[in-house]
């Protein structure tokens, strides 16, 4: 059976199952009630900062190394995951909101610098086999609101990236993109929403497809 450890915070606790170590590397503070962070397989959690400010919201890390991270909730019923055989370090996982979710597949590796945002109760999906590059952003709200005839325009979106993408470097992904299995997104390129055919290039702001592909490969041959 997974052991259970619970951090208290004042007057508020969360649950930590399958980590009695966690606490001793990483920094938890929590505001809320029925917390819970899951920590699956043979996870590597140091130096991470998690703040949770909320009520029955769920982190997962099963079998990933998180390494010098911030993890902020501000919301209920929020959840962030990671499959196994991942790495994030020096990032920033971003939840605002209630019923905002990052889910995140197995061998997911990314450079320094990566933001993720879920806000508004939308949705972020990043599928298996994900690479990226240093400065990434990936955020599925403006933050802010726009107003025509009293009318709100500019509402949160859902994203999802399919299995085997590559973000090139300061690659940025906004609100309603829909990336496809297979794709390149180059160099400071910016995903402003709608679809991407799978196996391409893309490139530019907005980005545009620039070449079909057959594969491509982490490693150089």
């Amino acid at each position: 059976m997974r052991k259970v450890f619970r951090v208290v915070c004042g007057l508020f606790t969360t649950r930590i199952r399958g980590g009695s170590g966690f606490r001793l590397f990483n920094k938890v503070r929590v505001q809320g009630h029925d917390n819970c962070i899951e920590l699956l397989e043979s996870y590597h959690c140091r130096n991470n900062r998690v703040i949770i400010h909320g009520s029955h919201n769920h982190i997962t890390i099963n079998g990933s190394s998180v390494i010098n991270t911030l993890i902020e909730v501000r919301g209920d019923h929020t959840s962030f995951s990671i499959g196994l055989g991942g790495i994030i370090r020096r990032a920033q996982i971003l939840l605002r909101d209630n019923g905002s979710s990052i889910a995140i597949g197995k061998q997911f590796d990314s450079g320094i610098g990566l933001e993720i945002a879920a806000m508004e109760g939308a949705s972020i999906s990043i599928g298996d086999d994900c690479l990226l590059s240093n400065n990434c952003i990936i955020t599925n709200s403006d933050a802010h609101s726009i107003y025509i005839d009293e009318i709100r325009v500019n509402r949160a979106k859902d994203i999802k990236i399919g299995n085997h993408v590559w973000f090139g470097r300061n690659a940025v992904v906004l609100k309603g993109a829909s990336v496809a299995d297979g794709d390149i997104i180059g160099h400071s390129a910016i995903c402003t929403g709608g679809e991407y055919a799978p196996d391409y290039v893309y490139a530019g702001n907005p980005a545009k497809s620039i070449k079909k592909i057959t594969k491509w490969d982490s490693v150089c041959e």
